[in-house]
């Protein structure tokens, strides 16, 4: 199975969207699996919803970059 816990005693290193997006698609096959225990569902989830936080501001930084781009033409 797929590393189910990562805790705050390992931090972790910023990792590009394109790796954040294919652990997201590790966690949710791991989830659909059903073979978790409770202790590494929760992790698992944690993880996920973080890795998409991260995902979510990478996307928002994106677009302002493309704004101002769009502003400089």
């Amino acid at each position: 199975m797929p590393r189910a816990k990562k805790t705050e005693e390992q931090p972790e290193q910023a990792k590009s969207f394109e790796e954040l997006a294919g652990r997201i698609e590790e966690i949710i096959a791991a989830l659909d699996e059903g073979k978790a225990s409770l202790e590494e569902t929760v992790a698992l989830y944690t993880e996920g919803v973080q890795a998409v936080k991260q995902c979510t501001l990478s996307l928002e930084q994106v677009q302002r970059n493309l704004e101002v781009v769009r502003e400089e033409e």
